[in-house]
């Protein structure tokens, strides 16, 4: 990179200024990507380093697979076997009415970002990759595509990557209306943290070649521990459900998201 090996910097104020970002990321896409390197930033410096030093990293920056084809890629994703994490993956996309193609850069302006901090070609990638993945997060982790689950990823991607300032995010998960009481919030942020803290860099994981393999395979391989080790009391649900008008219309109870391989709606 030039002269500055982390160049994305803290900025609370640009934080606070994208806080409806959280409310509802799938409408405010740009405002919850700026919100993310306000806070978290200055850690993917640090795993951009992590990741030129691992040989799963240094093979993406010589080959640049485009991460998004093939999450977008629907016809392999249908043919991927029951219980792979493929298969995982286009039913969490298609149950909750998701779209793998707003990580494309024609959906947000990283070009520009990238342009206006200095980043060089190799860290816009790496930045680009993190961030095309969220959902496969959510599928490795267990995580649903409420608010519960979208602050259970928050944690785990801080753990990721190193964030060392995660008061202004604690302080939106204390006040976003998830209806428990606040020590459990921060127990389940603390959980999340630390299991992003012990996998593997999932940012260097080569996902394109792990699509047809089994979930559990890749959740072990990776070194994401299991459900109960990771958070013994349970996950943390919500009622509200990012970007999805059916979770914010009914009038039924809500009913966490979980991946049902045998599910006959799976990837359509």
């Amino acid at each position: 990179m030039a002269d500055d090996p982390n160049p994305v910097r803290l900025n609370l104020r640009r934080a606070l200024a994208c806080w409806r970002g959280v409310l509802n990321p799938v409408k405010n896409h740009e405002q919850f990507l700026e919100l993310i390197f306000a806070v978290a930033g200055p850690g993917f410096g640090r795993s951009y380093d992590r990741f030129q030093a691992s040989p799963g990293g240094q093979r993406l920056l010589d080959e640049r697979p485009d991460i998004v084809e093939s999450l977008t890629d629907i016809n392999r994703l249908q043919a991927c076997p029951k219980g792979s994490l493929g298969h995982a993956y286009v039913d969490f996309m298609s149950q909750n009415r998701l779209d793998a193609g707003l990580y494309d850069n024609t959906h947000h302006d990283l070009p520009g970002i990238a342009d206006r901090l200095g980043w060089d070609d190799d860290f816009r990638y790496v930045v680009h990759r993190g961030i095309a993945i969220h959902d496969v997060m959510h599928v490795l982790g267990g995580y649903g595509p409420d608010v519960g689950g979208e602050f259970g990823v928050l944690g785990f991607t801080h753990g990721q990557v190193d964030a060392r300032m995660t008061a202004a995010t604690v302080g939106i998960l204390m006040t976003a209306p998830l209806g428990v009481r606040r020590s459990k919030r921060l127990r389940w942020w603390r959980e999340s943290v630390e299991r992003g803290r012990q996998a593997d860099l999932l940012f260097a994981a080569p996902f394109e070649d792990l699509l047809d393999q089994p979930l559990d395979e890749v959740r072990a391989a990776l070194g994401l521990s299991d459900d109960q080790t990771a958070h013994p009391d349970g996950h943390l649900y919500s009622g509200f459900q990012f970007g999805t008008r059916r979770s914010r219309q009914t009038a039924r109870a809500y009913q966490p998201y979980r991946y049902d391989p045998e599910r006959d709606s799976a990837g359509h």
